[in-house]
């Protein structure tokens, strides 16, 4: 799906500029991407 393509390369950008830990909400977001890919 495009929309959870877009998402995984936007969280992508941000994780290369920022080293701070994940937020709970981004961890979430990845599981429900990875989830979408599995599927």
């Amino acid at each position: 799906m495009d929309l959870l393509d877009d998402l995984l390369e936007t969280h992508q950008e941000l994780s290369k500029k920022s080293k701070k830990p994940k937020k709970p909400l981004m961890a979430e977001l990845e599981m429900k991407i990875a989830h979408g890919k599995a599927s």
